[in-house]
């Protein structure tokens, strides 16, 4: 009935008017605003979507002033009330408020500053919630829009097709993909209440709904900050997966020690982590997200690096582990996955030292047990623990920062040819007896010095692996390769 104050709610929850499907197909426009309660306008028609085009400059503005691209002509609306973007960069449309009565996305408000992320199906609503419950016509939604995308599979940039958008959100509490189940869930181990926040906190703060990665027991979403609209990653760590790796690998490592350890480290070479919190189910970790994707798939979509950008880069990695050798952590888990680049530029790039989860603190030379990191980059000393740990007497001494040299090894063989150094079949084996060629057509091109670089790190005796210290000493000092390693291990290799 016309003038039933009930009347727009069911308009959004069962939309029946032809400008509630998605928009037709158009190559120029990604996105569009289609409007599902709207007020007395002029352009665009009401029944008419707003198409949103993959333009940066594109700036959708929603408010009561004229100039504005939808104009709601209500009181309650500011006259700049909020601003549609594309964000270049990361590839997803923003939503900022302007005016000082807010907004809401879905559940979510959003305060004058605030800005979130858009994912297909939301609902963005002035002033009032979409669905609000409560009594009057002054808090019933009067101005609603829903963010459709024209193509929700194929919307996002091929640089960024990877990242996967949660169009039922994201559920802070929810269980990590990876880790135990929800029946199969055990109960989280003590918990301090240090930075411990609510789940609803985090959503109150944090918009992750846009998934960049996820391993075993954790995952890292972007996150945009609601108070600011700042884009950081935010590493989530399942706290029962987290227990179960723990469990299973005897491992020493505890959550909140290791989110101090990542907070304590700062060198240009590491992914800087700015912030941790915890709730009950999860700890999440702030860091600086870095664009230019990961190693490996650069060396996937662009094949092995020539020498000059691998000598360049390869310096700059070994300044970061050497780093943080110097501060006595272990990395244990070095390879081109965790190595995250600041622009696909290789002439330019920097390297920084990513997903630190595996670290060990206070490592001496033997001081680790653990069998965890990557098989391909495991080092021999690696191999014989679990080996030793299986059997009925562990008399192995352990391991330390060689198994990062090793690592660091199989990593620039991969840098300058593309390819590992060892056979899946029988892996362990090869690795125990260092068994590893430079026959591939790519090692053609590849100095002698370089080729014995890689030797001198692939070492099976960890004794006699690599030492800045004997660098100085080779025949090969005045090479530029060694020479600059030798400056750059100084530190942390020779422990």
């Amino acid at each position: 009935m016309a003038g039933d104050p009930e009347q727009p709610e069911t308009e959004i929850t069962q939309p029946t008017q032809p400008a509630h499907a998605a928009p037709a197909q158009d190559p120029d426009y990604l996105a569009a605003l289609i409007p599902v309660i709207y007020s007395e306008s002029r352009p665009p028609d009401p029944l008419e979507p707003c198409k949103l085009r993959d333009d940066p400059q594109q700036k959708v503005l929603i408010g009561r002033a004229r100039k504005c691209d939808i104009v709601v002509k209500d009181e309650r609306c500011s006259r700049q009330h909020l601003q549609v973007s594309r964000d270049g960069d990361l590839a997803l449309f923003v939503v900022k408020q302007l005016g000082a009565n807010g907004s809401w996305v879905n559940d979510n408000r959003l305060h004058e500053g605030e800005t979130r992320a858009l994912c297909h199906g939301d609902q963005i609503s002035l002033v009032n919630p979409p669905h609000s419950s409560a009594e009057g016509a002054e808090n019933k939604a009067f101005a609603v829009f829903v963010f459709r995308e024209t193509s929700p599979q194929e919307m996002m940039a091929p640089a960024v097709k990877r990242r996967r958008i949660c169009q039922e959100g994201f559920d802070p509490g929810a269980t990590v993909p990876g880790g135990p189940g929800p029946c199969q869930a055990k109960e989280p181990g003590s918990i301090n209440d240090e930075n411990l926040v609510s789940e609803e906190d985090v959503r109150s703060r944090w918009d992750l709904r846009t998934l960049l990665g996820k391993g075993s027991f954790s995952e890292v979403r972007l996150g945009i900050r609601v108070a600011g609209g700042q884009r950081q990653a935010v590493k989530v760590v399942n706290r029962s997966g987290f227990e179960s790796f723990q469990s299973s690998r005897r491992s020493r490592l505890n959550l909140v020690s290791e989110a101090k350890l990542l907070l304590s480290l700062d060198h240009p070479g590491v992914v800087k982590c700015s912030e941790w919190f915890q709730t009950t189910t999860s700890l999440y970790l702030v860091m600086e997200l870095v664009e230019g994707g990961d190693l490996l798939k650069n060396i996937i979509n662009n094949g092995e690096f020539c020498e000059d950008h691998a000598r360049r880069l390869f310096r700059d990695i070994s300044e970061a582990v050497a780093y943080l050798h110097s501060r006595d952590v272990v990395h244990r888990d070095l390879k081109p996955d965790n190595v995250l680049l600041t622009n696909e530029d290789r002439s330019r790039c920097a390297p920084k030292l990513a997903d630190l989860g595996l670290a060990q603190l206070n490592a001496r030379s033997t001081d680790s047990r653990t069998f965890c990191g990557t098989p391909h980059y495991f080092a021999p000393e690696v191999i014989r623990q679990w080996q030793s740990s299986a059997s009925a007497v562990d008399d192995t001494p352990g391991y330390g920062k060689k198994v990062d040299i090793w690592s660091l090894g199989v990593l620039l063989y991969v840098v300058l040819s593309g390819s590992p150094p060892f056979e899946d079949e029988g892996l362990y084996e090869q690795i125990l007896q260092g068994r590893y060629e430079f026959d591939a057509e790519e090692w053609g091109s590849i100095s002698a010095e370089a080729k014995n670089l890689v030797g001198s790190l692939m070492t099976v005796d960890c004794k006699n692996r690599l030492q800045a210290r004997s660098i100085s000493k080779t025949r090969q000092k005045n090479n530029e390769v060694l020479k600059c390693m030798a400056g750059v291990l100084r530190v942390g290799f020779s422990a």
